[in-house]
């Protein structure tokens, strides 16, 4: 998830406490650095990434609830940080 706030620290420290164990909790600009978002110009992946992305640490997947309650569908659930979710086949041809 990426989380949008001018209070990143406070929120880290928050689901830190709440969901013990759950996320890793990683800084928009660490994680640039880190080259998750690949290694050219981070100028756009700055404007959409969130300062915090929490990312769950496990096997685990989440829904997105809005406030009116409506659970949002969502299609596919990539992006973990485990050894299986980084190890996606990928299929390459010429035409």
């Amino acid at each position: 998830m990426f989380l949008h706030t001018d209070r990143a620290a406070e929120v880290k420290a928050y689901l830190e406490h709440a969901y013990p164990g759950t996320f890793l909790l990683i800084d928009r600009d660490e994680a640039i650095e880190a080259g998750l978002f690949g290694r050219g110009d981070p100028t756009l992946a700055r404007k959409r990434i969130g300062e915090v992305l929490a990312m769950l640490s496990d096997d685990r997947a989440a829904s997105v609830v809005r406030v009116d309650g409506q659970v949002v569908l969502h299609r596919g659930a990539h992006g973990g940080m485990t050894a299986d979710e980084m190890r996606i086949p990928v299929l390459l041809w010429r035409a």
